[in-house]
């Protein structure tokens, strides 16, 4: 069986993904987790601009730095959070082994209107009219 909304939610998210990985992601929002694969970070001025992947290596780990916490599913989903004792009890009982990545630890940025465009959908490819996010071709 899949799901391609959420009543919940009340929105169609626009893919179509199983219950179990819908139930993790709701799991991930409600403890204050942002999906953040795909999303371009930038550091300072720079113009070049990384897309936010996991490593294949890093599938299924968790780790924090410098105030930020990240959990990087089996599926290889990153999402990204501030730490607290919530979100780093989460970041373990979703992701058992540490050693990961952590994006935007280091003074990197991930732009609002990406941001908000993930809380409102985590799914959403953001490739909106004015997205930096390259369109497919």
């Amino acid at each position: 069986m899949t799901a391609t909304n959420s009543q919940t939610a009340g929105r169609v998210i626009g893919h179509v993904i199983s219950p179990e990985r819908w139930a993790r992601a709701r799991r991930l929002m409600e403890a204050g987790f942002v999906h953040v694969t795909g999303l371009p970070k930038h550091f300072g001025d720079e113009e070049r601009e990384n897309l936010i992947q996991a490593a294949s290596d890093q599938k299924g780990h968790w780790d924090s730095n410098n105030g930020r916490v990240v959990v990087i599913t089996q599926e290889g989903e990153v999402w990204l959070a501030a730490l607290t004792a919530s979100t780093g009890e989460t970041a373990a009982a979703i992701a058992p082994k540490s050693g990961a990545y952590v994006p935007c630890s280091n003074g990197e940025t991930i732009h609002m209107c990406y941001i908000l465009n993930r809380l409102a959908d985590p799914y959403s490819d953001c490739r909106g009219r004015y997205s930096a996010i390259p369109q497919p071709r």
